[in-house]
């Protein structure tokens, strides 16, 4: 048996007697890479027996240069510019963004394909519509011959994500609606799967009343308290989000003064400092300021509804726990389809001036709204996402 730096598993090794699989991914926002470990790590947990599982940050291989250029692009439009990276969004929905991408110099697929002939794939699964089309291309070629398939990680998928291939195997989809556009634009309806977006396998069996409990006196929370949960997470500062943020968190704590607040400002440190003057000078005594948290999932649990943008491992994750997601913000675009597919379910609201004190109102007085959202949530939750993915492609 042989060490190879792309084993998602690090204390294993190669065994040349095994089928090996190539996990994805890009990281240009932290839900491709979430999906992609969801997936490595069950896998690795549950398929090890059979599989040598690889985990490659696909762009990065073939491309520093191109990852770069992507991720500097990415972050700085949804900073500064979100319009314009909507206005891209939409425009790109022919395919142009992919055959530009394709027609890079600096981007060599031949890099990608040294990895894939130190131990040829069976098995190849891309978390973004970049690698499916290098993979595609590796494929048209004879380079490779393996099944690629592909998991998309938006409720409303951009269309780059399911341009028709004969070479692609599986295209896996987190909502039937998805699954109606790809078979207008061409898609066969066989390779279709339906199963929601990847999440740790059972994530929430270890969510029982005791380690809650716990959770709460190790975050020190009030237990006597109902708790609603407002992430900043992924929010650019600008002073229009900073208004939006402290509007909504002034009529959250006063029309919720008996509940806990908690607020999540993640890893952004100026943030974290615009949170504290915020809190500090609207009085906000029911409001606890965290900064980046490793319990982000038991917040969600516990929480009667969760304020934050919907972003796709956010989204899909509040479902399969039933916690009504309450949308402060999003990317225009790309988080466009997950805002629609949240209210056209009934899942949760977006909240804006004119609606927030409505909204803090019904969480107050009508537990029967709660239980709705909470309810619907669950209806198109998939906690076994994961484990479906697997059993359909192997």
């Amino acid at each position: 048996m042989e060490e190879n730096k792309f084993l998602f598993n690090k204390e294993k090794s190669i065994d040349k007697n095994k089928k090996n699989i190539y996990v994805t991914y890009c990281m240009y926002g932290n839900g491709h890479f979430s999906a992609a470990k969801a997936i490595a790590n069950y896998l690795d947990k549950n398929k090890s027996e059979e599989y040598n599982v690889f985990f490659v940050d696909g762009i990065e291989e073939a491309s520093k240069v191109m990852d770069t250029f992507f991720r500097t692009a990415y972050s700085n439009m949804q900073t500064y510019s979100p319009k314009l990276w909507g206005d891209i969004f939409k425009i790109s929905e022919k395919g142009i963004l992919n055959k530009i991408v394709e027609e890079q110099p600096y981007l060599k697929i031949d890099r990608i394909n040294k990895i894939f002939k130190e131990n040829e794939p069976d098995y190849i699964i891309a978390t973004h519509p970049f690698l499916t089309n290098l993979f595609v291309k590796l494929k048209e070629k004879g380079k490779i011959d393996s099944e690629i398939s592909v998991v998309i990680t938006d409720y409303e998928a951009h269309k780059s994500w399911y341009l028709p291939s004969e070479n692609i195997s599986k295209y896996f989809i987190p909502s039937i609606k998805i699954k109606e556009e790809m078979i207008k634009d061409g898609v066969d309806e066989n390779k279709i799967v339906y199963t929601g977006i990847p999440l740790e396998y059972n994530f929430t069996e270890k969510f029982t009343k005791e380690y809650i409990e716990e959770i709460k006196e190790e975050l020190d929370i009030k237990k006597e308290k109902k708790i609603i949960t407002y992430f900043c997470n992924g929010i650019s500062i600008s002073k229009k989000n900073l208004r939006k943020v402290e509007n909504d968190l002034i009529k959250i704590s006063d029309i919720l003064k008996d509940y806990q607040i908690i607020c999540i400002s993640g890893k952004n440190a100026k943030m974290y400092e615009k949170l504290e003057e915020i809190i500090e000078k609207n009085k906000m005594e029911n409001v606890k300021l965290i900064s980046f948290t490793k319990r982000a999932k038991e917040l969600m649990y516990m929480s009667e509804v969760v304020f934050t943008k919907p972003g796709g491992l956010t989204v899909a994750e509040c479902l399969a726990m039933g916690t009504p997601i309450m949308i402060t913000m999003y990317i225009p675009g790309q988080e466009e389809g997950n805002v629609r597919y949240i209210e056209d379910n009934k899942a949760g609201e977006f909240v804006n001036t004119e609606n927030i004190e409505e909204i803090c109102h019904k969480i107050k007085n009508e537990p029967e709204y709660i239980k709705e959202l909470s309810k619907n949530a669950l209806a198109i939750g998939n906690i076994k996402s994961t484990q479906k993915i697997i059993e359909n492609m192997i």
